[in-house]
């Protein structure tokens, strides 16, 4: 689903936000949804459909709740998972800065791609998505550190108050605009460079790839860290 042919979505985009779930991007004629809370799917809570789809994908908690945000937006899933009585639309109930409204979203025709699709790129407003005319709830200038280069596997930066260093490890994929071996030593660089107190590893998005390409950077931070 999210490395070859995908099912029908709608065109909205949603993350959660502890037990919320917001729209976080839509396509041009749905901004007006940016931002609101979604409380329930057809005749359903959110959390209740949620725990409808779960296992659909095999995995542990977290990756339920991050593979959902595709599974909540396609009518077929829901169809399937036995949501909705008619794949043909998606009746949302949200909450839009305290005002209650029920919406239904078509879905678009089958999208076929072999590109890979992360969720996690829908809350980062600078990522260069295919898919033209969305809009995303949050501004590019506004959006924090982390989600500041979407576009990169991997990258690092030297916070000098409070010295620490953050090391964020979004894909598990080798880059050629800065390949691994170039990327570690850039990281020993700074760990040479400067005094560090902390280092920060953030794989919160990296939902895999080569495990191989990375093998070398764990080697060397456990080497230079003592770990």
């Amino acid at each position: 689903m999210r490395n070859r042919t995908e099912v029908r979505r709608v065109p909205l985009r949603v993350w959660w936000f502890r037990d919320e779930l917001r729209i976080v991007r839509a396509a041009a004629e749905h901004a007006a949804l940016l931002g609101c809370r979604v409380t329930a799917i057809g005749e359903r809570d959110v959390s209740t459909v949620l725990r409808q789809v779960r296992d659909i994908k095999a995995g542990n908690a977290s990756w339920q709740r991050y593979m959902s945000a595709y599974f909540l937006t396609s009518p077929d899933i829901l169809f399937g998972a036995g949501v909705l009585p008619n794949p043909e639309r998606l009746p949302l109930t949200i909450n839009c800065g305290g005002a209650r409204r029920r919406v239904e979203i078509s879905p678009l025709p089958l999208r076929r791609s072999s590109t890979p699709v992360e969720a996690w790129r829908d809350i980062a407003p600078g990522y260069p998505h295919s898919e033209a005319g969305y809009k995303s709830a949050l501004l590019t200038e506004k959006a924090p550190p982390y989600l500041q280069h979407p576009e990169r596997n991997y990258r690092i930066e030297y916070l000098a108050e409070p010295a620490i260093i953050y090391l964020q490890y979004n894909r598990a994929q080798a880059m050629s605009a800065e390949p691994m071996a170039d990327f570690i030593r850039r990281v020993s660089r700074l760990l040479d460079e400067h005094p560090v107190k902390g280092v920060i590893i953030d794989v919160r998005f990296n939902t895999g790839g080569d495990a191989g390409v990375g093998t070398p950077l764990v080697e060397t931070l456990a080497a230079r860290l003592k770990v």
